[in-house]
Formats: structure tokens, sequence, C-alpha cells
């Protein structure tokens, strides 16, 4: 699975390993907002065990966010997916909760799209 890390600096988004080249915000807006607004459909269980049986124990996907002093300030892990829903768990919610898988698991941009998406909209000069 592919992993980045993306870091706000002046309000730019910019990819921790690659920070010159510029990213399309608004593509990368939009998916932290809708990691971080995802809405939990309904909770499984209360407690945050047993994970295997939702596929929690090597999540799938996982959004780790964290602040500037370097703490973590939300996490959220998405295991296995069954008719349109996802099982997931988060920092800041207790339980495993089932998502709508459609909203997040296949609109997970790859590193390439954050990129690849600035050349094709550049403006024509006149």
């Amino acid at each position: 699975a592919e992993q980045y890390v993306l870091i706000n600096q002046q309000n730019e988004w910019v990819l921790e390993d690659q920070p010159s080249e510029k990213l399309d915000q608004q593509a990368t807006d939009l998916f932290v907002s809708r990691v971080a607004n995802v809405p939990a459909e309904e909770r499984v269980i209360k407690q945050a065990w047993p994970l295997a049986p939702y596929g929690l124990v090597a999540p799938a996907a996982e959004f780790i966010a964290t602040g500037r002093d370097g703490k973590i300030a939300g996490k959220l892990s998405i295991g296995s997916h069954a008719n349109g829903l996802a099982y997931a768990m988060g920092q800041r919610i207790q339980g495993v909760f089932q998502i709508r898988a459609d909203l997040l698991l296949t609109q997970i941009p790859s590193k390439r799209d954050l990129l690849a998406a600035k050349t094709e909209k550049t403006p024509s000069s006149h």
C-alpha cells in the first residue's frame, strides 16, 4: 500500500518528501475534508476489540492527522468492507463503526493523482 504524508504549510498542502512539488490544492483539500468528516453509519460494537473479525488488525487504509507539535490529533483505520459499508475505528470515537466505503476507499488519491492533477489544469496564456 502506498504511504504519503501531507503537510499544511501556510495554508497550502505539500508532500513531506517532495515539498517543492506543487499539489492540486482543491483535490487535496477535498480528500482531507472527506477523511476528517466521514459520517459513521452505525456503531457495530462499543469496545475496540476484537479487531480481527472486522479486518482492523491490518487495516486496508489508515489516516493519521498530527498537530504541529507532532502529537496525533486524529486517526481513522478502515478494515474489511462488504455491501458498500466498511468497518472503521477512529481515535476520537469508541468502538467499531460502519462507514460508507464508497465515500472513502474508492476515492483515496494516489500521490501521482495529487501531483498530476495540476498539469491538466494549466491556464492558457492569452
